[in-house]
């Protein structure tokens, strides 16, 4: 199945024709009306009026967008969720979860809140950069409420050589680090929880995708981030793409497979204590 666009795309541009011919009715008619010519009043109220019309269709096919395309569509069936379009997840957040450093003019919006595999989860599109570091793409937390017994990063590698061979016999963690620098706070939980098939969700995330691709593990919390090299930002006079839909809904896949891998997983949590009565 792939997103409807076509039929966006066209009220985008009949949206955009009537900005574009008010912009031309009000303007020299405005000026028109400030020195004295006060025929093309007409003229620039109807400017203003086809002005307003147009930024209130584009506001609305936005928000069907967002509600109708970007996430309904592209999301697993059996996800829960509700967005913000105007907010995205807090510095703090960043910084402790997904390792990123939020630059003074960073940009985080679509904020999406859901449950998937029955894991609450939050995300939003992320632009930052910093001096050494500039980061565009989609961060996504999962809260499994229960701290995990240790703390573990996986950031993509730059300096791959793709012509060097690897054993296939070689165990999942020798395979990730091939494509990803792993550090984590005790190596045998790095080896219980760097399953083959989780090693191979990320492997695919990495193949799929061009930018940085990192998962940490800390507290209770699991973190992705993807730099994809581009948000879902809308523009004037520029068409919206099926490219960023599709990639996403493929993303939430693998994002689903992983969290199902980790939640079945109870040894790589901390126990409760059992409450006293």
């Amino acid at each position: 199945m792939r997103p409807p666009v076509h039929g966006l795309n066209r009220r985008k541009r009949i949206a955009e024709t009537m900005m574009v011919l008010g912009a031309v009715l009000f303007v020299p008619t405005f000026l028109a009306v400030v020195m004295g010519y006060a025929v093309a009043i007409a003229f620039a109220v109807m400017g203003l009026g086809m002005m307003i019309v147009a930024g209130l269709r584009l506001s609305r096919m936005l928000y069907d967008v967002k509600q109708g395309l970007l996430f309904h569509w592209l999301t697993p069936r059996d996800v829960t969720f509700r967005f913000d379009l105007h907010h995205g997840l807090s510095p703090t957040q960043l910084k402790t979860f997904a390792q990123l450093e939020a630059g003074a003019n960073s940009w985080r919006k679509n904020m999406l809140f859901g449950i998937i595999a029955g894991v609450p989860f939050v995300s939003s599109d992320v632009i930052t950069e910093t001096s050494h570091e500039r980061f565009i793409g989609r961060v996504t937390i999962f809260d499994f409420s229960c701290p995990f017994q240790q703390s573990l990063s996986c950031i993509k590698r730059t300096d791959v050589n793709e012509e060097e061979s690897i054993d296939v016999h070689a165990t999942a963690l020798t395979r990730l680090q091939r494509y990803f620098h792993v550090n984590a706070t005790d190596e045998a939980f790095a080896r219980q929880v760097l399953t083959p098939h989780l090693v191979d969700t990320m492997l695919k995330l990495h193949a799929r995708n061009p930018g940085d691709v990192r998962l940490t593990i800390q507290d209770a919390k699991l973190t992705i981030a993807i730099d994809k090299q581009e948000v879902f930002r809308f523009r004037l006079l520029k068409p919206i793409s099926e490219k960023l839909f599709v990639s996403l809904q493929d993303d939430f896949k693998l994002f689903k497979q992983m969290v199902e891998d980790v939640a079945k997983n109870d040894a790589w949590f901390v126990k409760k204590e059992p409450t006293l009565r």
